[in-house]
């Protein structure tokens, strides 16, 4: 009995009304007359006490019970523990678990199976995964029960590595996986992109005869939708005995988030047709996917049907709703949903920000972002964005700046934004240090950032840095072959592009649209001919590629550039689709550099119906007037452009000096170093006389008011 006082005591608890004795201990009724007298209890009756005191939601004085279990009582000890698990687990008692788990271990209870796997249970669910690991390993019996509840604790916990290897360990016990197993085990293979491991569970689940199961089916298609198998994915799908909302939003989602929008919504209208209402998931899903078609209209249409269906509390639908209305250019709309949010998050204040920078207004873009009572690294990266896709490079950088001393890190989004910031206005050394916080920050292998670096790297000059990033890659997808072939064309280095495409298809990899846009770029830029011709052939006859409109503004710039004019102007009226004002202005430039008077008063014809207030094209033909020598011609150019109130834009560069970026824009005078540097430049413009540099003036136009 002493002992049993001490253990009482020790443990923390005491409860008056409950008295300890040699045969048992003695209860007074709690208030609700469920034990209306005080009695005497033995320990068979000890589990009701127990449970009502349970049940009572009273856990500490039901853990005064602790030292009246009797050890050789298996049965009862097993009850009683278990009912004091279970109420440990409904309020998340993790402290008094471990009293309970320590008794346990006293007591000898630790060889009963159930009472393990309901400690288990404890430990996964909060969320001490390291206890349910010994647990687990210590348990001398372990039956399915046990292994799903340590896989399923990994897997809610997203530790899938150990998800997998527990799985291995599971078969190797000879123990045979049930649907809430595979179904665990799967959802790790699409958070690891695991397709080939899920390929092989998905065999197993065929040959476990789980074919029907509708929520392993709903799992499987999410395994690959996630690691970029839609063929896989709508074959599953297909074969589906019976689908639920589940199925019908995890394959529209993939087919959505796979950029194939069009397809998404064809999915939405099977699914009306075979009577399955939409959820909010649905709903979520289908406004993104409108948002990517721009498609205004069809999102009305489900915002129609979200106040229908009383979805307006949803406040991710409401964010899904700014961001669809934003990316289809109805700010309008965008602030209304935005105002009738009572309770607006981050996400709400985010979406406005990416709305406004799509739409252009980067003024109320920033607006927005400086009213936000709170910001996350998306905000930021929004904003980052915003700048950069309006070219405000500069603005970019600054605020990026901003965000690191805020001690917010960035996210793969940021540094994508940044690095074509830097792109844009080629701040190498911007690019490299970033480059640094990169390989820093974990994010060494992304594959969008190594393109992205690639990329800022060739349009700052340095392909040498370019191929080192390209050769160092891990795994090289399409377009990092792409981006790399791209970027050598871009610097006339078309041997190198094409030497490059023909290694990309050594290791079986298809080249796309895009990447033909590349190749036939490189070949224009190097003036390879023959070889624009023979891969423009090989598009359509090797690789089944329809042409589109920039690959015939390639072949037209190619042959242009190379002085073939009547060639191009042939190659255009063969045009199975009407030529845009991308190729007329590729034949008006080679007519310019050429000085082709006939052809390029042509090509000027058709551009001034496609685009009447393109100043370029003004600029071009008076160009090409003056240079043949017909000068009131070229007036005449340059008063009906006068005349239509067109101004060429201003030309703009910009230069990196010790980690600033200096911009220097046409007729601008406001640089705090300007006289320095106009004396330099007179110096360099002296220098050239000096050694007979005679500027070629023919095909400049004259002085015009507005310059």
């Amino acid at each position: 009995m002493a002992t049993m006082e001490k253990m009482r005591v020790s443990s923390g608890f005491s409860n008056p009304n409950i008295h300890f004795t040699n045969r048992g201990f003695t209860a007074v009724a709690i208030n609700d007359g469920r034990i209306q007298n005080p009695k005497c209890v033995s320990p068979e009756n000890l589990n009701v006490i127990v449970k009502k005191l349970c049940d009572e939601g009273r856990l500490h004085e039901a853990l005064d019970a602790l030292p009246l279990i009797d050890r050789h009582c298996i049965q009862t000890n097993s009850s009683t523990y278990a009912t004091l698990l279970q109420s440990c687990l409904s309020i998340k008692a993790f402290a008094e678990s471990k009293l309970i788990h320590l008794h346990m271990i006293k007591t000898g209870c630790l060889l009963d199976v159930f009472l393990n796997n309901k400690l288990l249970m404890m430990k996964t669910k909060c969320g001490s995964l390291e206890d349910a690991r010994q647990v687990f390993n210590k348990m001398p019996q372990r039956n399915l029960a046990s292994w799903n509840g340590i896989i399923t604790g990994y897997a809610k916990h997203g530790d899938c590595d150990h998800v997998l290897e527990l799985y291995e360990l599971m078969q190797l016990d000879g123990i045979k996986p049930d649907r809430f197993t595979l179904t665990a085990v799967v959802s790790c293979c699409a958070r690891l992109m695991a397709l080939d491991r899920g390929k092989q569970l998905h065999g197993e689940i065929r040959n476990n005869g789980l074919v029907s199961d509708q929520v392993l089916n709903n799992t499987l298609i999410d395994m690959y939708v996630k690691c970029g198998n839609m063929e896989a994915a709508n074959e599953l799908f297909d074969e589906m005995p019976e689908r639920d909302v589940v199925s019908w939003t995890t394959i529209i989602g993939g087919y959505d988030k796979h950029g194939d929008s069009r397809k998404a919504l064809e999915l939405f209208k099977q699914m009306q047709q075979a009577g399955e209402m939409p959820n909010p998931f649905t709903i979520a899903t289908l406004l993104r996917t409108c948002a990517s078609l721009a498609d205004l209209d069809r999102g009305k249409q489900f915002h129609g049907h979200m106040i229908r269906k009383g979805f307006e509390s949803d406040i991710a639908l409401m964010n899904g709703l700014i961001d669809m209305y934003g990316k289809s250019g109805n700010m309008e709309d965008a602030r209304g949903v935005f105002s009738e949010i009572s309770e607006k998050d981050v996400i709400s204040w985010t979406a406005m920000v990416a709305g406004h920078a799509k739409c252009g207004n980067i003024v109320q873009a920033c607006k927005f972002f400086h009213e936000m009572p709170k910001r996350n690294i998306i905000s930021w990266s929004a904003m980052i964005a915003g700048y950069t896709e309006s070219g405000h490079g500069e603005e970019a950088l600054a605020l990026f700046g901003k965000m690191r001393q805020a001690n917010m890190k960035p996210d793969r989004s940021a540094f994508a934004s940044i690095l074509r910031a830097c792109s844009g206005i080629v701040a190498l050394e911007q690019g490299k240090q970033i480059h640094v916080d990169i390989i820093k920050g974990a994010f060494r292998s992304d594959l969008i950032l190594q393109n992205a670096l690639i990329d800022m790297y060739a349009k700052c000059g340095i392909m040498e840095d370019a191929h080192r990033v390209f050769r160092k890659m891990s795994e090289k997808k399409l377009i990092s072959w792409t981006t790399m072939i791209i970027a050598y064309g871009r610097h006339g280095h078309g041997k190198e592009a094409l030497q490059l495409f023909q290694q990309m298809q050594k290791v079986h990899m298809n080249p796309n649209d895009v990447t033909f846009v590349g190749v036939l770029s490189a070949c224009s830029h190097a003036g390879l001919v023959d070889d624009g011709w023979h891969y423009f052939d090989s598009m359509i006859r090797d690789h089944g590629i329809t042409p589109r409109m920039e690959h015939y503004g390639c072949m037209v710039d190619l042959l242009g550039r190379n002085g073939h004019l009547q060639q191009a102007c042939d190659f255009i009226s063969r045009m199975p689709i009407k030529p845009s004002a991308a190729v007329w202005g590729a034949l008006l430039s080679a007519c310019r550099v050429h000085c082709n008077l006939d052809i390029g008063k042509y090509a000027a014809e058709h551009l001034f119906e496609l685009e009447p207030q393109n100043a370029g094209t003004y600029i071009a033909l008076s160009s090409i007037y003056a240079a043949a020598g017909m000068l009131h011609d070229a007036s005449k150019v340059r008063l009906m452009m006068k005349d239509r109130g067109l101004r060429k834009e201003p030309g703009c560069s910009w230069i990196n000096i010790k980690d600033t970026v200096h911009a220097f824009v046409q007729g601008d005078q406001s640089h705090l170093q300007m006289q320095e540097i106009y004396a330099v430049l007179d110096g360099l413009v002296q220098q050239m006389k000096e050694v007979g540099y005679v500027p070629d003036t023919k095909s400049m136009m004259q002085d015009m008011d507005e310059d």
